[in-house]
């Protein structure tokens, strides 16, 4: 990703715009919150929604981090030909940016669970 940013603080129903490397911008709003390292966003493009649920959870040792991203809509097959290949690149730089940030986190003291952003 060039950019994500929020426009407000993170929580559930908050919104914000993200521009892939080499793409256009778009909007998302955050769709789910769960507790600890829980949330999901969905992307507002044109004629299909890009909904990535991020979540890391305890796992002997370290932690267990997962992103799934997934198009749903009317133009969700012609998308995944068109951007398929850069999503896949800015969803692993997502989780290793993911993984940077909890184990960033963890190591200054800050307990999950205690703000995303």
């Amino acid at each position: 990703m060039e950019y994500f940013v929020l426009d407000g603080p993170f929580a559930l129903g908050a919104t914000g715009r993200s521009k892939p490397v080499g793409g256009t911008e778009a909007t998302f709003t955050v769709t789910a919150v769960g507790p600890g390292w829980v949330y999901a966003d969905t992307t507002h493009l044109p004629g299909a929604q890009l909904i990535v649920h991020h979540e890391a959870t305890a796992a002997t040792p370290g932690s267990l981090v997962t992103l799934t991203g997934f198009l749903e809509g009317p133009h969700e097959v012609t998308l995944a030909a068109e951007i398929g290949a850069g999503l896949q690149d800015a969803l692993e730089r997502d989780l290793a940016s993911l993984v940077w940030l909890l184990e960033s986190r963890n190591h200054s003291g800050v307990e999950p669970g205690h703000g995303i952003a």
